[in-house]
C-alpha cells in the first residue's frame, strides 16, 4: 500500500498541516519513492551496474525534459529573484555534472516557494498543485521501477 493510499486528502489547512511543502509531501506517496529499492540499493552501493546504466540513460532525458521546463519557468517568473533562481538551477541541470548542494538549494527554494504561494491560491488550485505533485512523486517511483526493465 501506498503513501498516498493512507493519508488524509482533505483540503489544506495551515493550522491543522502546517506548511504547505509537508502537507504535499504527507499526501502523497513521498516515502515509496524517496525509500525505493533503487534510492536503498544506490546509497548501499549495491545497486547493479546494468541497472544504473539503464538509470542514467533515462536520468539523461528526464534532465533534458527537465531543463526545457525549467527554461519555460524561468521566463514566467514572477519576479527577478525568482528568475534568478531559475536561471541557476538551469544551469546545474545542463551543466553535465549533478551538483549535489545547488541541486539541494534549489529544491529548498522551490519547496519555500510553495510555503509563500500554496496557502494563498484557492482551494481548487490547492488540488489541482497536490495533483501535479501526487503524480510527479508517482512517476519518480516509476522512473525507478523503469531501471530494473530487462533484469
Amino acid at each position: 500500500m501506498s503513501d498516498a493510499t493512507i493519508h488524509d486528502r482533505s483540503a489544506y489547512d495551515p493550522d491543522r498541516d502546517g506548511p504547505f511543502s509537508e502537507w504535499l509531501r504527507d499526501r502523497s506517496a513521498w516515502t515509496d519513492a524517496t525509500r525505493h529499492r533503487f534510492v536503498e540499493e544506490y546509497r548501499s552501493g549495491t545497486l547493479d551496474d546494468d541497472t544504473f546504466a539503464r538509470y542514467l540513460v533515462q536520468d539523461y532525458q528526464f534532465l533534458e525534459v527537465g531543463a526545457r521546463v525549467t527554461a519555460l519557468a524561468a521566463s514566467q517568473a514572477h519576479t527577478m529573484d525568482e528568475m534568478g533562481r531559475l536561471s541557476d538551477s538551469l544551469a546545474v541541470l545542463t551543466g553535465g555534472d549533478h551538483v549535489v548542494d545547488a541541486f539541494e538549494e534549489y529544491t529548498g527554494w522551490l519547496c519555500d516557494q510553495l510555503d509563500a504561494y500554496g496557502p494563498r491560491l484557492a482551494p481548487e488550485r490547492q488540488a489541482r498543485v497536490a495533483a501535479i505533485f501526487d503524480r510527479t512523486v508517482d512517476l519518480e517511483a516509476a522512473f525507478f521501477d523503469a531501471a530494473y526493465d530487462g533484469d
